[in-house]
């Protein structure tokens, strides 16, 4: 396999959002007069996302004010002035673009001018400018080939790196090179993980480059 192309995840695979989202998610429910939960139980909920009013329904918030505790979790969205990558990405990713491979950022989010917004503000947007990342409004797997063909890349010359479980398994499907990053920051526990059988499992995103070089 010679690669000519890597998609990556952002959230827990280059940013560390887990700790930024949680973090707001103590405040909404201390300032809506409810307690704040392990990270854990924010992180497993059935209903976030899908179903933001139960979520905090759920989560002790009184049911006449789960718009206000949505409105607040977005403001302080919002009001994030800068946020951080995890530590080596610039230098890994800057490595794979000095190599001449191709990199793709595959980030699933409801709010596009959000993305666009984080991107600027982890100057992720210097790697992944208009054209080199895709917004996946539900699952990542029916995004592959699409952007496979924009690199010329078959799915057996592309990697996929992600911190996510169900990504791992639509990137098997897709016949990708799957790398599942388990650290600290990742969204998945290593358990999880291993249960989708990625073809490597790496804890600092450094340890890209030397699978690569491995391989070219």
């Amino acid at each position: 396999m010679y690669p000519k192309l890597i998609i990556y995840d952002k959230d827990g695979t280059l940013v560390p959002t887990k700790e930024i989202y949680c973090s707001m998610e103590d405040q909404v429910l201390i300032e809506m007069g409810a307690k704040s939960r392990p990270w854990h139980v924010y992180l497993t909920h059935p209903l976030r996302v899908v179903d933001w009013h139960g979520y905090y329904r759920d989560l002790g918030v009184d049911a006449s004010r789960t718009q206000d505790a949505i409105d607040l979790f977005f403001r302080k969205e919002a009001d994030l002035k800068t946020i951080p990558v995890i530590d080596g990405v610039f230098e890994a990713l800057d490595e794979i673009e000095h190599m001449g491979i191709n990199q793709h950022l595959l980030t699933h989010n409801h709010h596009e001018s959000i993305v666009r917004r984080k991107l600027v503000m982890t100057g992720l947007n210097r790697l992944f400018p208009e054209g080199r990342f895709t917004i996946a409004h539900d699952g990542k797997y029916e995004h592959f080939a699409g952007i496979c063909k924009i690199y010329a890349a078959a799915p057996d010359e592309t990697m996929f790196l992600t911190d996510i479980r169900a990504d791992i398994d639509d990137g098997n499907r897709a016949g990708l090179f799957t790398i599942a990053v388990s650290n600290e920051h990742s969204y998945d526990a290593h358990s999880e993980l291993v249960k989708a059988n990625p073809r490597r499992i790496i804890t600092d995103i450094r340890e890209l480059t030397e699978i690569v070089r491995a391989i070219l």
